[in-house]
C-alpha cells in the first residue's frame, strides 16, 4: 500500500543512520552500506527490485505494453535467489570473476540508485535511473582504474531476456531475437499473447561492445546468475534466433579496453520492453535521448517533492522525511492501459488497486486536490452498474476488474474519499459525478448490516486475514462515518 510503503521507507532511513549518513545537500539521498537492505526503485514504465544490498536486481517490471517483468524466482519468499542479470570482469589478464554477488554499498532516492564497490586497484559504480517518457530504464556500470599504473579491463554483462507474466507469473523464454547493429542493440520478440506480444530491448549507448550474443546456450547462462564467460576463452558467436527458430534469448556483450591510471570504463545500456511496432523507434530515439529521459524524470521527482512539500517545521528529520515521502507519491505511479496511475509501490507490483488509491488520497487530499480529483474520476471510470473496482490489471489475454463486493471496505473509504474531496475543493461538479457511485456504495455495504446493527464481513477488514463470516468492529465503525458524510454530501 503507498502509505505504509512511505511509512517503510521512513523506517528503512531511520535504521541506516547507524552505519550510512545523509547527504545534508540532497534531501532526496541517502546512503546505506548496512549490506542487508532490499531495494525498490522505478519510474512510470520500468521498475527494479534488488536483495541483500546487491547491486544487481533480482527482478525487472516492466509496465509498457503490459505487465510483464524479468524474474526467474520459483518463490516469493526467495526471491532473491533470481538472478537474471549478470556483471564479471577480468583485469590485466587475470582470472575473470564475477561482481555484485555480495552486499555493496549504495546511495539510495526513491527515483534511483547507485552501489559501489573497490577491490584490487579498480573502483566499480552500478546505478539505474529510469526514463520520463520512454518505457525503458538506464543500467550504468563505470569501471575506473585507480591502481596508479594501466590496466587492462575485459567486462562482460548479461541480462536474462526471461518474461513473467502479470498474475498467473507464467515464464516465457522462448523469443525470436536479432543484433541492431547500428544501435549496438539485443531485441527480443515474444509472440506470446499473455505478454501481449512484448518486445524487450538492451541498447548499448556507452562503451561499443566488442563481443555479444543473444543464444544462453552457447554460454550456459543459468537462472542462479552464472555461465561459462569466467572458463572459457571462445570469443562469443553474434547468434540471433531468426527465421522462425526460437530460442531462450539473453543479451550478452563483452567490453574490452586499456585504461590509463584514473581513466574509466563506462558501460551504459538502455533497456526496455514496447510493442514489436515501435521498438525501432524506440532504440533510435533513445540513442540521443536517454540522457534527457533520465534527467527529465529526476527533475519531475524533484519538483513534486519540493512543490508538495509546502511547509517546514524546522525540524530536520520530519521535513526531510515529508520530502521523501511526497517523492514515494511520486514514483509509485505507473502505465496501465494507456494512463499513469498510482499504483503500491517502485517494482514489485504490477496491477491497480482502489485501495492503495482511497487510501493515500485521504491524506493527498489535504495539499493535492487535482491529484485526488483524477484518480476518483479514474475509479468511477472503471465502475459497473454503480458498483467501484477492487482491482484492475492485465491478465492473459486482456485488461481484468475485479469488483468490489458488499463487504468490501473499498465502498466505504471511496465514500469517506468522495466527501472530504467536496469538503476541500467545493468542486460541487465533479462531486455529482461521484454522487451515484457513493450512494451505491452505501446500499452494497448496508447489506452487511445485520439484526444486532452490527456491519458483519467475511474478514475482520476486507484483506487477507481470516475467513469466517462475522461481527467487525473496524468495519462498523467505518459504517457510522461513512454515513455521516453521505449526509453531508
Amino acid at each position: 500500500m503507498i502509505r505504509l510503503v512511505a511509512l517503510y521507507c521512513f523506517c528503512s532511513v531511520a535504521a541506516a543512520s547507524v552505519v550510512g549518513q545523509t547527504n545534508s545537500t540532497d534531501p532526496l539521498s541517502y546512503f546505506f552500506d548496512g549490506k542487508y537492505g532490499q531495494v525498490e526503485v522505478g519510474g512510470r514504465f520500468v521498475g527494479a527490485e534488488f536483495h541483500r544490498s546487491r547491486p544487481l536486481p533480482s527482478r525487472i517490471s516492466f509496465y509498457y505494453p503490459v505487465a510483464n517483468s524479468i524474474d526467474v524466482s520459483t518463490d516469493y519468499w526467495k526471491r532473491e535467489d533470481s538472478q537474471p542479470m549478470v556483471v564479471g570482469v577480468q583485469v590485466n589478464g587475470g582470472a575473470k570473476h564475477w561482481l555484485g554477488k555480495v552486499p555493496w554499498a549504495y546511495t539510495l532516492s526513491p527515483h534511483k540508485v547507485k552501489f559501489e564497490s573497490e577491490e584490487a586497484g579498480v573502483k566499480y559504480v552500478m546505478s539505474y535511473e529510469f526514463c520520463l517518457n520512454e518505457p525503458a530504464m538506464v543500467f550504468s556500470l563505470k569501471i575506473k582504474n585507480i591502481s596508479g599504473k594501466p590496466a587492462v579491463i575485459s567486462a562482460y554483462t548479461h541480462l536474462r531476456l526471461v518474461l513473467r507474466t502479470c498474475q498467473t507469473f507464467a515464464r516465457k523464454d522462448s523469443a525470436l531475437t536479432e543484433f541492431d547493429a547500428s544501435n549496438n542493440a539485443v531485441i527480443a520478440y515474444f509472440d506470446d499473447l499473455d505478454t501481449q506480444q512484448a518486445t524487450c530491448f538492451v541498447q548499448n549507448v556507452g562503451a561499443t561492445p566488442t563481443q555479444w550474443t543473444t543464444s544462453s546456450d552457447e554460454l550456459a547462462v543459468s537462472d542462479s546468475g552464472s555461465s561459462t564467460w569466467t572458463q572459457s576463452a571462445t570469443k562469443l558467436q553474434g547468434k540471433t534466433f531468426t527465421a522462425g527458430r526460437k530460442g531462450i534469448p539473453v543479451a550478452v556483450f563483452v567490453y574490452e579496453q586499456s585504461l590509463q591510471s584514473n581513466d574509466s570504463l563506462e558501460v551504459v545500456q538502455v533497456i526496455g520492453s514496447c510493442r514489436k511496432a515501435e521498438v525501432q523507434e524506440k532504440v533510435n530515439h533513445l540513442r540521443t535521448s536517454w540522457r534527457n529521459e533520465i534527467a527529465g524524470y529526476d527533475g519531475f521527482v524533484r519538483q513534486k517533492a519540493q512543490k508538495d512539500a509546502l511547509f517546514t517545521t524546522g525540524d530536520a528529520w520530519f521535513d526531510r522525511s515529508a520530502v521523501w515521502a511526497h517523492a514515494i507519491l511520486a514514483t509509485n505511479a505507473h502505465y496501465l492501459e494507456g494512463h499513469i496511475v498510482p499504483m503500491p509501490c517502485p517494482a514489485e507490483y504490477n496491477f491497480f488497486f482502489t485501495h492503495d488509491v482511497l487510501m493515500t488520497n485521504l491524506a493527498a487530499v489535504n495539499f493535492d486536490l487535482p491529484r485526488v480529483k483524477k484518480d476518483l474520476l479514474y475509479v468511477a471510470s472503471h465502475a459497473k452498474d454503480g458498483i467501484i473496482p477492487h482491482a484492475y490489471y492485465w491478465r492473459d489475454d486482456g485488461f481484468k476488474t475485479e469488483y468490489c463486493t458488499p463487504d468490501n471496505w473499498n465502498h466505504l473509504w471511496f465514500v469517506l474519499l468522495s466527501a472530504s474531496y467536496l469538503r476541500h475543493s467545493m468542486d460541487d461538479s465533479t462531486a455529482t459525478v461521484l454522487y451515484p457511485l457513493v450512494k451505491k456504495s452505501l446500499e452494497e455495504i448496508l447489506k452487511q448490516k445485520k439484526a444486532d446493527n452490527l456491519m458483519y464481513a467475511f474478514r475482520p477488514d476486507w484483506w487477507d486475514i481470516g475467513h469466517v463470516e462475522g461481527p467487525r468492529s473496524y468495519i462498523t465503525i467505518l459504517t457510522i462515518r461513512a454515513l455521516r458524510d453521505y449526509v453531508f454530501m
